[in-house]
């Protein structure tokens, strides 16, 4: 039976490679996560994306996600009320479409 020794190095071990390709590691690791408002401003950016879309839900996340890293962002509060009014008010109607349809309703009299 054959023992491995622990202390025992491979023949293509070089510790300089080694912390080279750990700091290269650490330096490709840190820059892909940027900072708080470099994600603050790809969240809002995508938001305004879904809105343009007409996807709601989608843009509801996103906002969310900015208030996480930024609580008092008013233009997150402003997206935010805009996504739930259109929810509320239905995608498809404009602003336009809803007052006049509610305009033209006929009033039964008993």
């Amino acid at each position: 039976m054959h023992r491995i020794d622990l202390n025992e190095r491979p023949a293509a071990f070089h510790p300089q490679a080694f912390a080279a390709m750990a700091a290269l590691a650490l330096l490709l690791t840190l820059s892909a996560c940027g900072g708080p408002q470099e994600r603050k401003a790809q969240y809002r950016a995508k938001a305004q994306d879904y809105i343009q879309a007409g996807n709601f839900p989608k843009a509801r996340v996103a906002l969310r996600n900015v208030l996480k890293i930024d609580p008092k962002d008013a233009e997150a509060f402003f997206l935010m009320a805009q996504v739930e009014e259109r929810k509320r008010t239905g995608a498809t109607r404009s602003p336009t479409t809803n007052r006049s349809s509610s305009s033209c309703r006929t009033i039964r009299r008993r």
